[in-house]
């Protein structure tokens, strides 16, 4: 290569990533009402907003624009898919309450696990195997989200008495 080519350019990211990635640019763009909208509340330009949320373009929007985004969007929709990318799941923990009311909340982790246990069973039942149908129809992921968010309610629970005994 002579020294007036460009480098060619290597992403880690694969290209449905870095689609992925401007979708969710549209969509807090869209939640904090448009490209305007969104320039005033992070340092960027309207031109620029849009650039980030085109798929033609290899510039994307920066991690303090992102944050400024999901701050004023009341969302996490680039949090969620950072966790996903990587691997993991975002869980929202849930408001604890009192410490009273841990037989209350023990009891509902219970309900909410053994719902998604029995509607995966039922998947299940009829070939040993989960169709994209029976997810669709049985609401699973939702089913499993709320059940992992009320165990992620208890571990709260756990860490806060945690907090507690060290004071």
């Amino acid at each position: 290569m002579n020294e007036t080519e460009p480098e060619t350019k290597f992403r880690i990211s694969p290209r449905a990533t870095l689609k992925k990635i401007a979708n969710v640019t549209q969509e807090a763009i869209d939640l904090v009402h448009g490209v305007a909208a969104a320039a005033s509340l992070t340092r960027g330009r309207k031109s620029m907003m849009s650039v980030y949320a085109s798929h033609n373009e290899e510039q994307y929007i920066g991690i303090d624009q992102a944050i400024d985004l999901q701050i004023a969007g009341k969302h996490v929709l680039f949090l969620e898919l950072l966790a996903e990318e990587a691997g993991y799941s975002l869980i929202k923990h849930a408001d604890i309450g009192e410490a009273s009311q841990w037989g209350v909340e023990f009891i509902d982790v219970v309900k909410t696990t053994t719902d998604a246990l029995n509607k995966i069973t039922t998947a299940l039942e009829d070939d040993g195997d989960i169709s994209n149908d029976e997810i669709e129809a049985l609401k699973l992921r939702k089913v499993i989200a709320r059940a992992m968010q009320k165990l992620a309610c208890i571990d709260k629970h756990l860490a806060q008495v945690e907090i507690d005994a060290e004071k």
